[in-house]
C-alpha cells in the first residue's frame, strides 16, 4: 500500500506483491522507477478536485474503491453540510463508462467516522477496510501522517502554496473535519499493532513526531 511521501524509493519491492493500492492521486507516481509501476485498487476520496482525490483514470485492470459513501446532506456524520451525492453525481456525468468499482458501505464508513472522532482520512480507511479482510499481509509504505512533503509526482502545491505536510495540516485544521491527533491514535494502538502488517521506519518516526507535538 502506497501513499504520498517524497522517500518512497522501493520501486523493486513494491512491485513484488501480489496487489498494489494507492490513494487517490498516487496513479501520478507509477513511472518515477521509485514506487512501482503497476496500481491493482485505487482509494479515491469521492472528490474529483485536485485539492481532494483529482481526477479519475479508468482502466480494464483497475479497480476503484469510493472511501466515503452516497451522504445526503443534513445526514448526521461529518458531511452534514455538504454531503457527497453531488460529488457522485460529477463521477457519473464525468465517466459514465466507470464499471470496475465498489462503494464503502454507509455502516462501515459510519463506524469508522465513530471510531476517529472525525472524518478520517483516505488512507486510515483503505488500511482499515483492507484489514478487514482475510488478507495474509499488508505492507505500509508513504505514510508519514503530513509530517513530511508529499511527492513532487503526486501534487506539486497545496492550495496553491508550496508543497508542504505543514501546508497540508494547516488546510486540514481550516476545514476542521479531520481529527490527525485521533487518527494518529489508531495508528499507534491498532494499526502498528495488527499481526499482518509490516511498515517503514518513516512511519514510526511520523508518529514519534505527533506525539511529540501532541
Amino acid at each position: 500500500m502506497l501513499f504520498r511521501s517524497d522517500y518512497v524509493n522501493n520501486h523493486d519491492i513494491i512491485n513484488s506483491y501480489d496487489i498494489v493500492i494507492r490513494m487517490n492521486k498516487g496513479l501520478k507516481m507509477e513511472k518515477n522507477q521509485k514506487t512501482g509501476s503497476r496500481t491493482d485498487i485505487l482509494y479515491h476520496a469521492v472528490n474529483l478536485s485536485e485539492e481532494n482525490g483529482g481526477p479519475l483514470t479508468l482502466r480494464s485492470n483497475l479497480h476503484i474503491r469510493f472511501v466515503y459513501p452516497m451522504i445526503k446532506k443534513n445526514e448526521k456524520n461529518s458531511f452534514y453540510l455538504v454531503g457527497t451525492i453531488r460529488d457522485y453525481r460529477k463521477i457519473c456525468k464525468n465517466y459514465p463508462n466507470l464499471r470496475n468499482f465498489s462503494i464503502l458501505p454507509k455502516k462501515k464508513y459510519l463506524e469508522l467516522e465513530s471510531l476517529v472522532c472525525s472524518r478520517p482520512n483516505t488512507g486510515l480507511i483503505a488500511i482499515l477496510d483492507i484489514l478487514s479482510y482475510d488478507i495474509k499481509e499488508l505492507y505500509i509504505t508513504g505514510f508519514t501522517l503530513f509530517q513530511t512533503d508529499y511527492s513532487k509526482d503526486y501534487r506539486e502545491k497545496v492550495d496553491g502554496n508550496k508543497n508542504t505536510g505543514e501546508e497540508a495540516r494547516k488546510r486540514m485544521e481550516k476545514i476542521g473535519v479531520h481529527n490527525q491527533k485521533k487518527q494518529s491514535e489508531i495508528f499507534r494502538k491498532i494499526i502498528i499493532q495488527h499481526e499482518k502488517v509490516k511498515y517503514d521506519k518513516e512511519l514510526i518516526d511520523s508518529l514519534i513526531s505527533l506525539e511529540k507535538k501532541n
